[in-house]
């Protein structure tokens, strides 16, 4: 009894830090878009914090919607908070099966028809390759991963937000950091649409598609965005990237983009490219590639995909999230994006709410 006891009081405990992290977050966000566009109306705030008692159980889910709210200048029903999403959404929908996408190697094998750009699987000590399962000796590392490649990308297990990513070039590889680096994949470097390059040189251009599954089994694409690096950044990284949403019928981009902090942007801050009127190459294959993939893996109902285009307009999926992949910069700019599923009533009976 006592061993539950403490189990239960720790459970609180991080329940409530959980909630603390993302409130501090969402207030710290509304105060940078406030900054621009002014202050969110009371009444409008009133509606948000009476949807999140009323509908999603408990109104200390509000703040995202606050948020959700200054960005689209009006209150939308059906929006998902991102902190209910992680606490009540993802444990009913995806549970442990989405914490599979947490090692890097095993999307290769799990997605039919998706194009994962893996050349190596670092696994436990053992070099593998995916397409036929040789396993590598160190000494024969680089002289397989440089064969006709400029750069290679190791990406180690449980990585996000752009961390645990190295790139290599022949000069600079080493097999002891290799060995040395853990568990992840080795990916070689897409050379990316020229159309990206428009706005950005140095790092590669992702397009995060969300797919959800329905109660029948049906995927569809629900939300898309495009995400840029800037500066000096090798990749894109969630500390400095830009976003564009992406409209889900046409591969458009919408005419304003954001900065991290939220402040709205009509061009690349780097390039001065401007985003308004320019469609993606390689959307529609795009979509299709990841929602097809999809359906190969029904053991979660809701994935991210970080999706590169090459030169030739095809799409690769360098990354698939299944467990707590980012909705807030979705909901906000295109949502309420999970409408009909029926997730803003799971809060009436998870119990997660203090």
């Amino acid at each position: 009894m006592l061993n539950l006891r403490i189990k239960q009081i720790l459970k609180r405990v991080n329940r409530s830090r959980y909630h603390r992290r993302h409130r501090l977050v969402a207030s710290r966000v509304l105060r940078s878009i406030e900054k621009d566009r002014g202050p969110l109306s009371p009444s409008i705030k009133n509606e948000a914090r009476d949807y999140a008692q009323e509908v999603l159980g408990w109104n200390g889910y509000a703040p995202w919607l606050y948020v959700y709210s200054a960005v689209a200048g009006r209150f939308k029903e059906g929006w998902i908070p991102d902190d209910y999403y992680g606490a009540v959404v993802v444990p009913r929908v995806k549970g442990q099966y989405g914490r599979v996408s947490s090692l890097n190697c095993l999307g290769e094998k799990l997605f039919d028809g998706a194009v994962f750009p893996d050349l190596l699987h670092a696994v436990n000590g053992a070099f593998i390759r995916p397409f036929d399962g040789r396993v590598l000796r160190p000494d024969r590392l680089r002289t397989y991963l440089f064969n006709g490649r400029d750069r290679v990308v190791f990406k180690a297990d449980s990585s996000n937000q752009g961390k645990g990513l190295v790139f290599f070039d022949e000069q600079g590889f080493s097999e002891h950091m290799l060995c040395q680096a853990g568990n992840g994949v080795i990916q070689a470097v897409v050379p990316q649409h020229s159309f990206f390059r428009q706005f950005v040189e140095r790092s590669t251009a992702t397009l995060r598609i969300t797919t959800v599954m329905n109660d029948d089994g049906g995927v569809s694409a629900r939300a898309a965005y495009l995400r840029f690096g800037q500066g000096r950044d090798t990749h894109v990284m969630s500390a400095s990237h830009i976003r564009v949403a992406v409209d889900l019928d046409s591969g458009e981009l919408a005419d304003v983009g954001y900065t991290p902090d939220w402040r709205l942007i009509e061009a690349h801050p780097d390039s001065g490219a401007h985003f308004k009127g320019c469609g993606l190459p390689g959307y529609e294959r795009a979509v299709d590639m990841v929602t097809r993939a999809h359906s190969s893996y029904p053991y979660v109902r809701a994935i991210g995909w970080d999706v590169v285009i090459d030169e030739s307009s095809e799409p690769k999926v360098i990354e698939w999230n299944g467990f707590h992949n980012d909705i807030k910069f979705s909901e906000a700019t295109q949502g309420p994006c999970f409408a009909g599923l029926g997730w803003n009533a799971l809060g009436k009976t998870a119990r997660d709410y203090a």
